[in-house]
């Protein structure tokens, strides 16, 4: 299975996703709603075979156990399923689960070399020797979570009385919706400054490469910044079709024939909309062409990340920021950046783009930073949504090699900072820790390699 197949979708609590869709249980029967799932293990294999067993809502990912202590009540998780050895530590976080959770169906799929424990067969987790099919294990957990034999865990009245009603609420709004299977919702996330040199570009590839690497979502990129273009250097994607290719093909073109003027970002497998190869081809973009553009991208993908250009008050921007969902606002700390910001924000509140559409990211930040993220806040009207911190050098050598950060440094504290804002428009991303400052020195890309010689 490929990461272009998303059926039952990769869930989010974001108020821009409606709820999940609907399928049939896998026993047959009258459709209802999915169970949902939180996934506590690294590997994709157990991603596409809950994507492949109807019945599953997949909620969210963490690569170790632990990751999903502070997390899964928030997921509103039926189930959890596990892949790690029958530890004590493994017993001690079913214990755990089973007080704070009392209504969470656990299983553990064990690896190679392990054997079952009589401790977590006690707290009623669910037990797979090692080689068992993740798909039949899946199966068995489902019905488990839809109320199979079983199901019922030691009576815990004072525990069960803390379950959320938000979680009953969820029910009862899921079966009263729609029967007919759908994939989500797409987010169209315009990244917008309205200052170059800020890290508009960085922050749009890093992003959209995030979430095509580490979900299983439809992830497209679309360079609207028509003058510079760069999306292509970050990536090394300095060849292929472009936006300006693609517009005498719009009128009467089928989504299918369009694919073939997207470039795909190997690594990561993201979909990109190149800009054009020279500035002055910009003009030749209309309002109407963008309308056509998202009207077949939202067809097909999940995540459709727009780099806007600086120009916030000319009309394809407008365009673009009245289609998003979300709007993020990049900026520095620097006092014409900032001034620059708030003519932004002032503008799009003009437009009635409400604020809760708003993320404010402020980049570049470094030790001693003589503004402070609260001083920010409070200048612009709008509390930051995140931070990124300043290495140059970094960014410098990534552009470079064609790599993103994200893929060169993965446990970079940049990187952390770029994986928490994806996280806010996708919960339930696996979770990253921070870790050195680690560089990966990478081959040249192919356009330095062409250049160079």
């Amino acid at each position: 299975m490929t990461r272009n197949r998303l059926r039952s979708g990769l869930s989010t609590a974001s108020a821009d996703f409606p709820g999940p869709a609907l399928v049939l249980p896998a026993g047959g029967g009258q459709p209802g709603p999915p169970a949902r799932l939180f996934l506590a293990a690294a590997g994709r294999d157990l991603i596409e075979a809950v994507l492949d067993t109807p019945g599953w809502q997949l909620v969210g990912q963490a690569e170790r156990a632990e990751q999903c202590l502070p997390i899964i009540g928030a997921m509103a998780a039926d189930a959890l399923l596990l892949r790690a050895e029958p530890s004590g530590q493994t017993a001690m976080l079913a214990r755990h689960l089973r007080l704070v959770h009392p209504q969470l169906v656990i299983g553990l799929l064990l690896p190679a070399g392990s054997s079952p424990s009589p401790d977590l067969e006690a707290l009623g987790v669910l037990v797979w020797p090692a080689g068992t099919p993740p798909r039949d294990a899946l199966r068995e957990l489902l019905a488990r979570a839809c109320g199979g034999p079983g199901t019922a865990a030691p009576a815990r009245e004072v525990a069960a009385a803390a379950v959320p009603s938000f979680r009953r609420h969820r029910l009862q709004a899921e079966q009263s919706a729609t029967t007919t299977p759908r994939l989500l919702t797409q987010q169209v996330v315009a990244i917008a400054s309205p200052k170059g040199g800020v890290g508009k570009t960085f922050l749009a590839t890093n992003l959209a490469v995030t979430l095509a690497a580490r979900t299983p979502a439809r992830v497209v990129l679309v360079d609207l910044d028509l003058n510079s273009a760069d999306v292509g250097v970050h990536l090394d994607l300095l060849e292929g079709p472009t936006l300006v290719d693609l517009l005498p093909y719009l009128p009467e073109t089928g989504s299918a024939d369009l694919g073939r003027f997207l470039v795909t970002h190997r690594i990561s497998g993201l979909k990109v909309l190149l800009g054009p190869a020279r500035a002055e081809l910009g003009a030749l973009v209309k309002v109407e062409h963008l309308r056509r553009i998202f009207e077949w991208l939202r067809r097909d993908y999940h995540f459709i990340f727009i780099d806007l250009p600086p120009d916030g008050g000319g009309e394809l921007v407008q365009e673009c920021t009245q289609a998003a969902s979300r709007i993020i606002l990049v900026t520095t700390t620097d006092a014409a950046s900032l001034r620059q910001a708030r003519l932004a924000l002032e503008a799009l509140q003009g437009q009635g783009v409400p604020q809760d559409r708003l993320l404010l990211v402020v980049n570049q930040v470094y030790d001693g930073c003589p503004v402070t993220l609260r001083e920010v806040g409070s200048f612009l009207g709008i509390e930051p949504a995140g931070e990124l911190v300043s290495d140059r050098r970094l960014v410098e050598e990534a552009t470079l090699e064609g790599k993103p950060v994200v893929l060169a440094a993965p446990t970079h504290p940049l990187v952390i900072g770029v994986h928490a804002l994806a996280a806010q428009l996708c919960p339930g991303l696996p979770v990253l820790a921070p870790d050195s400052r680690r560089r990966v020195r990478l081959p040249l890309p192919g356009w330095l390699r062409r250049f160079g010689q």
